[in-house]
């Protein structure tokens, strides 16, 4: 028709049942599709009848009664078996063989700097595991060692790393690539695992691939049955791609299976910044307008389902299907666009859709992902049982001219996100500057975050710059940090919304900033804490007006001063069940609330016809994933370069790395010290400071430090846990006059001399609200005090121990060793 040697009529192909293996991706040009108004139409003639499959079939077997492995010939691919690809039996995603087990996890003792590091990257190369870990690593044989990956979880991503055959220091592992960030650097219960080695292929539903074999040992529920191997062996299904000169147009597809993809780790390893944008899709779509995918499913991927990518316009994927996905589901547009590109991706739909089951290869990958891109529209989809993010838009930090906006996200319906598997999450996150962006009618249910690693899971998460956004008349229940999250921002409306279940605060601003940030109007808080609102989430930078905050769920004495005025302690009360639309409210306003933002998902108002759309729903209950035994935390001062610092602290200004360095100093025995170069030019008086993350939740914890202060020394250690509003254990202030506890001085000390400190205390349920220090200057005697207070008297846990330099001027404490130690309880 493009050629104009056809009559301009819509042209229909039905496909008939069959699976229709793939020997190569199909490729679809501006000659291979229709004009506007006559479109090709690709089209089962029974809708899910057709498979499209990029796999190859092993065969059949009979599963053994006992567990045993099964052997299914394949093709002979290095390639693959380095990839460590993937394996389906019956229809059901395999384990690649790893140790420790699905389910369980290794975890990173502490990192290790390397003498080959620059300053500013150390301790991402190497890192210390557990003795009975690096044993079993050591063991493994040249060619495991070789093919393995080492599945590295960060807090929002992971990485998929080699094992290094560089020079290695004893007790430790190094991999390549080196991490994105240092190891523990973002607490202390980081897991990894090790997969694709022949060592770990000892449990049931684990395969691997070895020579022109694959082992597969069956589970439990396969015995007796006969078990059907496939082996993807494509990357991609279809692509569809115009050019600079002529687009794609109107090309349909309706009713059709697009199944096994793989992906396969590259043998330098990968690592993941965010989002995990890089990787491919089984389907992608370039330069091209009027696309649709009308009743698809896509399943069983190795990386993502659908890419709308570069210059797609005018397109849809509406009504279909999208589970089993190695990455995420669907991704609209680019990381980087041009601005000045009319034709740009923009102005497509995505309505009426299933993603599920998102992540199983690639954890940090969003669900649905939208890019520098305008004007799209999110309606009406089921989103549950994510590894990660829901629904994530833009793609730019900060207060950057504007990529994205005018994005539409109404009626959806989100559950089950994240599943504890990384943090730093939300069931909707947005990014930069989104002028008309409107996030409305959305129901989101359970968003639960790995709790050990990393920092928060919300139900709307504004990110860097995120500005210009209206999210309205959404029902967001049951998360680990709250309903809303700002972490900075101008121009955002929070209105009319039914925010209850937060585990804490429901209202969170991260960073303070003037102006207006962020106006809260007319919602009703439910919150399981007594704290609605978090950090700098008060006037004037936020407007709050006509709030209704409850405390069914939290129990009496709301905290509402930061609302002032603009809040009113009610008795709403919200119910839930376990199915995922059903939240009900004794209030009629937010009751109509959650009525329309029901009806907008289901696309009706007939009750008959929710039920059927929602009949095969319901939320799971949250399993918990595995923490790490609480293992002695150590900041290597001594094994850090002049110039760097520990990789396991965190210290602020985060920009500035000679603020708080290690340098050197002979007086001290390591010959090294970190030193905290206070003055007067910092922008707070609390500048600089360093802080360690912990998780000392019960039994006793010890923390030792030494110390040598100069004159103007006024440094600050506190203990705080991470409550909304954090409460503050121990406290002590050093100065050249002594250490000072609670305005009194209870130990002296020495200018110039190397001091130790050993402060003791209990947590959680045995906790005394007292706490032991214990001073000793060196080469003289030690001052014992007990029975000291707790600057709050309900704190029970350490997650924050921190050094604040207050000197506001001159000054150079240097701080000699630091390590934390946690005994469980008996």
């Amino acid at each position: 028709m493009q050629a104009g040697t056809l009559a301009r009529t819509a042209v229909r192909i039905i496909v008939g049942p069959g699976e229709y293996r793939l020997p190569s991706t199909l490729y679809f040009g501006p000659t291979d599709a229709g004009v506007k108004d006559f479109p090709v139409i690709y089209e089962a003639r029974q809708a899910g009848t057709v498979l499209i499959s990029g796999a190859l079939d092993l065969g059949s077997k009979a599963a053994p009664t006992s567990a045993t492995a099964v052997s299914f010939t394949a093709p002979t691919d290095a390639t693959a078996v380095n990839g460590a690809a993937q394996f389906f039996v019956n229809g059901r995603r395999a384990v690649l063989a790893r140790h420790p087990n699905a389910g369980a996890a290794w975890f990173v003792q502490k990192p290790v700097t390397l003498s080959t590091e620059a300053a500013g990257s150390q301790g991402t190369e190497a890192f210390a595991p557990a003795a009975s870990d690096l044993s079993w690593i050591n063991g493994l044989s040249a060619s495991d060692k070789k093919r393995g990956v080492v599945e590295v979880m960060q807090a929002w991503s992971s990485g998929q790393h080699r094992i290094s055959t560089a020079s290695t220091p004893a007790g430790s592992v190094r991999v390549a690539p080196k991490a994105r960030w240092p190891f523990l650097n973002f607490g202390v219960s980081q897991r990894y695992f090790i997969e694709n080695v022949v060592a770990a292929f000892d449990a049931p539903g684990e395969w691997i691939y070895e020579d022109a074999s694959i082992r597969y040992m069956r589970r439990s529920d396969e015995a007796g049955t006969q078990i059907n191997a496939t082996l993807p062996v494509l990357d991609k299904l279809f692509v569809i791609a115009g050019d600079n000169t002529k687009t794609v147009q109107s090309l349909y597809f309706r009713g059709l299976t697009f199944g096994y993809t793989r992906y396969l780790t590259p043998d330098g390893g990968f690592t993941d910044g965010q989002g995990v944008l890089t990787v491919t899709a089984a389907i992608t779509v370039d330069k091209a307008r009027d696309i649709i995918f009308d009743g698809c499913t896509v399943y069983r991927t190795g990386g993502w389902g659908i890419w709308l990518r570069d210059g797609v316009r005018d397109s849809k994927v509406i009504n279909s299907s999208l589970r089993d996905l190695g990455a995420g589901g669907i991704k609209v547009g680019l990381a980087s666009q041009a601005a000045s590109d009319p034709n740009a991706t923009g102005n497509n739909v995505i309505a009426n859709t299933v993603i599920a089951d998102t992540g199983n290869i690639l954890p940090g990958a969003v669900a649905l992902w939208l890019g520098q891109t305008w004007d799209n529209q999110v309606l009406r989809n089921t989103i549950y049982n994510t590894s990660y993010t829901a629904i994530s838009m833009g793609w730019s930090w900060g207060y950057q001219t504007a990529s994205s906006g005018r994005n539409l996200v109404q009626g959806n319906l989100l559950y089950n996100i994240g599943q504890r598997k990384l943090s730093d999450m939300a069931a909707i996150y947005t990014l930069g500057v989104s002028p008309g962006t409107v996030i409305s009618n959305n129901i989101i249910r359970s968003v639960r975050g790995y709790i050990g690693y990393g920092a928060g899971a919300w139900g709307i998460y504004n990110d860097e710059g995120t500005s210009g956004v209206v999210m309205e008349q959404n029902v967001i229940l049951s998360t680990d940090s709250g309903a809303y999250h700002l972490h900075y921002g101008k121009d955002n409306v929070l209105r009319t919304n039914v925010m209850s279940g937060g585990d804490t605060a429901e209202v969170r601003v991260t960073a303070y900033e003037t102006g207006t940030n962020l106006s809260v109007l007319n919602n009703l808080l439910a919150p399981k804490t007594l704290q609605p609102f978090d950090r700098y989430a008060e006037a004037p930078e936020v407007t709050f007006q006509g709030n209704e905050a409850t405390p069914t769920l939290s129990g009496p004495g709301l905290l509402l001063s930061k609302c002032g005025t603009g809040c009113t302690l009610g008795s709403s009360s919200i119910q839930s069940t376990t199915s995922p639309t059903d939240v009900r409210s004794s209030s009629a306003t937010f009751s109509a609330v959650i009525t329309n933002a029901a009806n907008a998902w289901s696309g009706s108002t007939d009750s008959a016809q929710q039920a059927v759309r929602i009949s095969a729903l319901t939320l799971p209950p949250v399993e918990d994933a595995p923490t790490a035994i609480i293992v002695p935390y150590v900041a290597d001062i001594a094994g850090s370069a002049e110039g760097a610092r520990p990789a396991n602290m965190v210290y602020i200004p985060r920009g500035n790395t000679t603020a708080i360095r290690v340098e050197l100093r002979p007086e001290v025995p390591s010959g090294k010290c970190l030193v905290f170069n206070d003055a007067a030019t910092y922008a707070n008086r609390w500048e600089p400071f360093a802080y360690a993350e912990l998780m000392h939740l019960s039994g006793t914890t010890v923390v030792e430090f030494e110390l040598r202060i100069d004159s103007t020394t006024n440094l600050r250690n506190e203990w705080r846990d991470n409550a909304a509003s954090y409460l503050t254990g121990p406290t002590m202030q050093i100065t050249s006059a002594g250490v000072s506890v609670g305005g009194s001085i209870v130990a002296p000390i020495t200018i110039g001399a190397l001091t130790k400190f050993r402060i003791t205390t209990s947590l959680g349920g045995n906790s005394t609200g007292k706490w032991k220090l214990e001073v000793t200057k060196d080469g003289a005697g030690t001052t014992v005090v007990d029975n000291l207070t707790f600057k709050d008297s309900g704190w029970r846990k350490l997650n924050w121990l921190g050094f604040v330099s207050d000197a506001a001027t001159t000054s150079k404490p240097c701080m000699a060793s630091l390590k934390a130690t946690n005994t469980p309880p008996l």
